[in-house]
């Protein structure tokens, strides 16, 4: 159902042309504070580049419709630690006219087939936004269980919002 390719600068514009129409609420349930609107090039190149600077790996990429090679997603690995076998999945987002049509679940299928499979790690996890209650589902449903809750942990619009820690283990 999808191919997932490593993001590239040649993709910049198709990430751009996503977040184009994204309010700032909606950008800070993805990316936190990364994005204002308008997101502009340099944002994305910010983006890109602050994972360069990390002392574990950050890997961006892009998702498409294997019937089209349309893109319809991008989402991120980080913290890539061999030494501890853990990844941290980060900034998962499907183009809004193409939610509802089983991209998410499929997603983060390939996701966990990748990290826990493939390359032999112990542990994938991630935290949400505890208001983003659409994404909480489709993470539970795909087998990721709850750790705990970073209380007031983003604020936003002068409210706090807290975070909810998921995980998925290779014995799951």
């Amino acid at each position: 159902m999808l191919i997932i390719e490593r993001f590239t600068e040649a993709d910049i514009d198709t990430l751009l042309a996503f977040l184009k129409e994204q309010s700032r609420e909606q950008l800070f349930n993805w990316a936190g504070t990364t994005f204002t609107p308008p997101v502009t090039r340099q944002q994305v190149l910010a983006y890109l580049n602050e994972g360069k600077s990390k002392r574990l790996p950050v890997n961006h990429y892009i998702v498409k419709a294997e019937k089209t090679g349309e893109a319809v997603g991008h989402f991120q690995l980080a913290e890539i630690d061999a030494v501890n076998k853990s990844v941290f999945l980060n900034r998962v987002y499907i183009h809004e006219p193409e939610q509802g049509k089983g991209y998410g679940a499929a997603l983060l299928a390939e996701v966990k087939r990748l990290v826990l499979r493939d390359w032999g790690y112990h542990r994938l996890a991630l935290y949400v936004l505890s208001t983003n209650t659409r994404a909480l589902s489709l993470y539970r449903q795909a087998g990721f269980v709850e750790e705990g809750c970073l209380r007031d942990a983003r604020l936003f619009n002068g409210e706090y919002v807290s975070l909810v820690q998921l995980s998925l283990l290779d014995s799951d």
